[in-house]
C-alpha cells in the first residue's frame, strides 16, 4: 500500500502551499448484476488512490480554478476552471492523455447541485491536487469508481462540505457522476468504496433505496478459507471498449426485459424501485411474482420447492425465472430487426429505448448468454 506521507512530501515539490487534504480510497472487485437492481456482496481490497490537496481560498478570483498532476508520468497534467453556480460549465476531454482527470469533473458536476450555500459562496480560488495510487489502470478493479469516490471526498473537503452530505447521498451522487464519463454503470464498486471495512463483504442493495450491510469474511486460525484477487493484465480502456462491452451488456439486459414485459404481459413500471432499475430484469421478475398464483404455480414444480428449503424464496424464484427465460428469449444472437420485432419498438423509439443514452456499437445482440453468464 503507498504511504501518505511521500505523497505529501512530493506535494509540496509541485505545489509551494503546504498539504491541508490527503484522501485514500479503498480499490475492489466483484463481478455486476448490480446494473439490472439485483443486490451484490463485493469485498474492498486494500489497493488505493491517494489525493493529496491543497486549497487556496480567493475571493478575488472569479471562478474555481483546478489544477491535477499525477505521480505516474502516464496521465499528463490537467487544470481547468469552474463556475461553481453552473456544473456545465466543466467541460470533458474527449481524447488526449489528460481523460484521467474526467472523473474528478464528473464528481464535481455530480455534487454542485447538493452542495450548500455556504460551500457555493467558498467557491473561489484554486484547488491543488496531486493523485498517486496502486490500483492497476483499466484493468477492471474498479480504479474509476475510487477515483470518482476520491475526488468527491476532496471537493466537499475543499469548500468545507465534507460533513454536510452523508455517506450514503454522497454514494448516491458519485453513482450518476460516473454515468457522465459515458459508461451505463451499477452501483456496486461506489457503494464497497465507501463503506468497505477490513475482513467484511458488504452487503449492497438498491430496492427500493441503496441500504448496506457489513458481512463478516470467514477468516479462522486454520486457513480454511483463501479468497484470491487477480488480475488478468488486459488492459480495457472504458471508452474504447465500452460500447462493445460493459455498456452493450447493460443495453442487452434492458432489451430481454422489454421481451420478457411484452411476452409475460407485464408492467415493470415498479413503483417501488428507483427510476434508474425499473424495467430492469429485477423489476420483471418482481412484477411476475406479483401476480396472483405466479408464485403457488412456481412451488408446483419440485426442483423450485427444493431450492426453496435450500437457498430461499428469491433463489427459487430466479431458477423460476431461468424457465421462462429459456421459452421466450431466442438462443441464438439477435439481429437489430430481430430484437426490434421482440420488444415492439422499431426505429427512432428504438433508439430512444436502447442506443441514445450511452455509446453503443453492435451488429449482434447476445441476450440468452446474459442469463448463464454475469453481466
Amino acid at each position: 500500500m503507498h504511504e501518505i506521507v511521500p505523497l505529501l512530501a512530493s506535494l509540496d515539490q509541485v505545489y509551494a502551499p503546504p498539504a491541508q487534504e490527503r484522501e485514500r480510497q479503498a480499490q475492489f472487485c466483484c463481478a455486476h448484476i448490480d446494473v439490472v437492481g439485483y443486490s451484490v456482496i463485493p469485498a474492498a481490497i486494500d489497493k488505493d488512490i491517494l489525493m493529496a490537496t491543497v486549497f487556496v481560498h480567493d475571493p478575488s478570483a472569479s471562478s474555481l480554478h483546478f489544477t491535477l498532476e499525477n505521480v505516474s508520468r502516464d496521465f499528463a497534467p490537467a487544470s481547468f476552471a469552474c463556475n461553481i453556480h453552473d456544473p456545465q460549465s466543466v467541460k470533458l476531454a474527449n481524447e488526449g492523455d489528460t481523460r484521467w482527470a474526467n472523473y474528478f469533473k464528473v464528481a464535481l458536476q455530480g455534487l454542485q447541485p447538493h452542495l450548500p450555500a455556504e460551500a457555493i459562496a467558498c467557491g473561489r480560488g484554486y484547488v491543488y491536487v496531486l493523485v498517486d495510487g496502486s490500483v492497476p489502470p483499466a484493468s477492471s478493479l474498479s480504479s474509476s469508481a475510487a477515483m470518482t469516490i476520491c475526488s468527491s471526498i476532496v471537493i466537499l473537503t475543499a469548500l468545507g462540505a465534507r460533513d454536510q452530505i452523508s455517506r450514503k447521498k454522497m454514494t448516491e451522487i458519485a453513482i450518476e457522476s460516473e454515468r457522465l464519463v459515458g459508461v451505463n454503470s451499477g452501483g456496486m464498486d461506489q457503494a464497497v468504496s465507501v463503506y468497505g471495512v477490513p475482513n467484511h463483504a458488504v452487503y449492497v442493495s438498491f430496492v427500493p433505496s441503496l441500504e448496506t450491510r457489513s458481512v463478516p469474511l470467514p477468516f479462522n486460525e486454520d486457513d480454511s478459507f483463501v479468497f484470491v484477487v487477480s488480475n488478468t493484465l488486459v488492459e480495457s480502456d472504458k471508452k474504447v471498449m465500452g460500447p462493445v462491452q460493459y455498456n452493450l451488456r447493460v443495453v442487452e439486459t434492458r432489451m430481454a426485459a422489454r421481451i420478457l414485459e411484452m411476452a409475460l404481459g407485464l408492467n415493470a413500471d415498479q413503483a417501488h424501485f428507483p427510476r434508474a432499475y425499473q424495467h430492469t430484469l429485477y423489476a420483471v421478475a418482481d412484477a411476475y411474482f406479483q401476480r396472483p398464483g405466479a408464485w403457488e404455480a412456481a412451488l408446483k414444480d419440485s426442483n423450485v420447492r427444493d431450492t426453496r428449503t435450500k437457498h430461499g424464496e428469491k433463489a427459487a424464484q430466479l431458477q423460476w425465472m431461468l424457465r421462462i427465460v429459456d421459452t421466450h428469449i431466442p438462443h441464438h444472437a439477435m439481429v437489430r430487426k430481430e430484437v426490434e420485432e421482440a420488444t415492439g419498438l422499431q426505429g427512432a423509439a428504438f433508439d430512444r429505448e436502447f442506443l441514445e443514452s450511452f455509446p453503443i456499437r453492435a451488429d449482434q445482440f447476445h441476450l440468452h448468454s446474459l442469463f448463464t453468464q454475469v453481466p
